[in-house]
């Protein structure tokens, strides 16, 4: 029924003055392609502490975590994840997720509630902006965009825009280090940012060294979160999750999220792993990926961060 709707030449009913008919078929195609995208549920596991494996590049690390799944909650089926950021919200004495979503035209940020996943406050970016990674510090967000290489800062209370700031590269991942904002570009470089000045501080290239001792470079670093006195970055386009030294740039780890994968999205190349989100009142993170129907809770164990 589907491939049917969409061989429809849209054009020629249009023209043959048959709006009222196309506007009915595009509007079945939305429902049924969001009724597709909300029915595919993932095959959970109770464990995830055989999930640490090594990322394809010959690179020789010790297990150091275990990770126990502790619920999925429901996330938006046409949210475009780039950003997730956990918050305990004192007024409303329940947890909140701030969730930034991409594409020209579609880019949103949404205040959401975790244990239901209604949207509680959203605003659309304007549609010249493709919308990506965001950062809480105080009672401010960033938000980065993608080619426009500009941060948005905006009211967290208001969603209301009161400043922005311009920066040399694309804008992918960004987190908070409790000092600078730590931003991403689809390199294997991070920058550490200013939240006040906007001045770049520092620049990190992040590498591991492989099992011939030789040191390699990691490109395609992306959505970002710090933890514990870590920057954990997915690389895009792959269910893998690196633990980075912030002091050398150098990869602690390698986690592969793959069995987390929804049905259906194994191969997709674009509704990929992407929003990474910490609780640190418990030790708690949570996953999930662009346009997928569910996010993952998380629980760490034996937990060792490169400081200690």
């Amino acid at each position: 029924m589907l491939k049917i709707l969409q061989n429809i030449d849209f054009s020629t009913l249009i023209k043959k003055k048959y709006i009222g008919i196309a506007f009915i078929i595009l509007f079945c195609l939305n429902m049924i392609e969001q009724k597709y995208l909300f029915s595919q549920q993932p095959e959970t596991q109770n464990h995830f502490a055989k999930s640490n494996q090594k990322l394809n590049l010959k690179i020789q690390l010790p297990e150091k975590l275990s990770l126990e799944l502790v619920q999925t909650l429901p996330h938006y089926a046409d949210s475009y994840c780039q950003g997730l950021y956990y918050e305990f919200d004192q007024k409303l004495q329940r947890p909140v997720f701030y969730e930034s979503s991409g594409r020209y035209g579609k880019s949103k940020l949404k205040k959401i509630d975790i244990q239901n996943g209604q949207t509680l406050q959203e605003i659309d970016l304007p549609e010249r902006f493709f919308g990506e990674g965001l950062a809480v510090v105080d009672n401010l967000i960033y938000l980065l965009t993608w080619q426009e290489r500009t941060c948005l800062v905006l009211d967290k209370e208001t969603f209301k825009q009161i400043d922005d700031f311009r920066y040399p590269n694309e804008g992918w991942g960004l987190t908070f280090d409790g000092k600078n904002l730590v931003m991403s570009d689809g390199t294997s470089q991070i920058r550490f940012v200013n939240p006040k000045t906007f001045k770049i501080e520092k620049k990190l290239d992040v590498f591991y060294y492989n099992t011939e001792g030789k040191k390699r470079s990691i490109d395609n670093i992306n959505e970002l979160e710090f933890i514990e006195g870590e920057i954990w970055a997915n690389i895009f386009q792959t269910p893998y999750i690196i633990r980075i030294n912030p002091q050398t740039g150098q990869v602690i780890e390698v986690l592969n999220f793959k069995v987390i994968i929804p049905k259906g999205y194994e191969n997709h190349s674009d509704f990929v792993l992407n929003g990474i989100a910490y609780n640190q009142s418990n030790n708690h993170i949570f996953l999930t990926g662009k346009c997928w129907p569910i996010l993952y809770e998380l629980k760490i164990t034996n937990f060792t961060t490169s400081t200690q």
